[in-house]
């Protein structure tokens, strides 16, 4: 079976997805971000049933990719590597995350670069 590759590249600024994420570790393990038109959604139940995350980012100019796809993460290991960034106090902090997926097994890498 031949592997094919596809690369997502996102930029996103590191203040609003550092929210997101820890706010969707709090509920849930893993997750799925689906990419979209008009921007990021995330829409997932806890694992108890007891509460509905819908969490949309607006695709704007702190918000861009160049695919609309999905991709799923370890929310924890997700947030660690985010936190792992040292924020300014000025200006824009932008992330630029970049997915490579193996389609044919399912394994994915993500490389994660903090743009000065």
């Amino acid at each position: 079976m031949e592997e094919t590759q596809k690369s997502i590249k996102i930029s996103a600024d590191i203040e609003a997805l550092k929210t997101v994420v820890s706010a969707i570790s709090k509920y849930v393990e893993t997750g799925t971000f689906k990419l979209q038109s008009d921007g990021i959604r995330f829409y997932t139940m806890d694992p108890s049933h007891v509460a509905l995350l819908n969490i949309f980012l607006e695709r704007d100019r702190t918000v861009s990719y160049n695919e609309e796809t999905s991709f799923s993460v370890r929310m924890e290991e997700f947030l660690k590597a985010l936190n792992s960034f040292k924020v300014r106090s000025y200006g824009t902090n932008v992330v630029s995350l970049e997915i490579t997926e193996i389609l044919a097994n399912g394994i994915g890498i993500m490389t994660i670069k903090y743009i000065d």
